[in-house]
């Protein structure tokens, strides 16, 4: 078998410049088949979606970075989420869970799961101490029991980008 390489330098998993409006939905090639894996977000009936409300936030820069890793996970394998972007919870309790982490003056965190070849993204919060971490996993959970019991709340996260110029 053939394995070709792309010098890093030249990826661009998504593309800079202009207005993305899309659902995330991206296709890449897993040991020579097709894989789709789509990013989702929790949203409960009637209400704005958690991840909404922390994106809209944040600056406008940081919002890149995180569009830019969202694009990322979505193109990537497990083995692929490795620290220091990524980590995976070891502990029982929670060890079905992912934490993105970026950062900017401010320690952004999101903590999500992949579960039917989706990722779904719950529970983003600052981490301004390491309890901040605790209290996520544990709304985690609450979020991902909710999920289980209604399917619905789990929607497609669409991104919004400014223009730039």
């Amino acid at each position: 078998m053939i394995h070709f390489q792309i010098p890093k330098s030249r990826v661009h998993p998504c593309p800079p410049g202009f207005v993305i409006l899309r659902i995330i939905s991206l296709a890449f090639q897993f040991h020579g088949g097709l894989f789709m894996r789509t990013v989702k977000i929790y949203r409960p009936p009637g209400e704005t979606a958690p991840m909404t409300k922390f994106l809209a936030t944040l600056n406008q820069k940081l919002r890149k970075k995180l569009h830019r890793q969202f694009c990322i996970m979505s193109r990537s394998s497990l083995s692929d989420l490795k620290e220091p972007h990524y980590k995976h919870f070891v502990l029982e309790k929670y060890n079905q869970f992912y934490e993105l982490r970026e950062k900017s003056k401010i320690l952004v965190r999101i903590i999500f799961v992949i579960s039917d070849e989706d990722i779904l993204l719950l529970t983003p919060f600052i981490k301004r101490q390491p309890r901040d971490t605790m209290r996520a996993l544990e709304a985690s959970l609450r979020m991902l029991a909710e999920i289980r019991e209604h399917p619905e709340y789990a929607v497609n996260m669409e991104i919004f980008e400014e223009e730039s110029v």
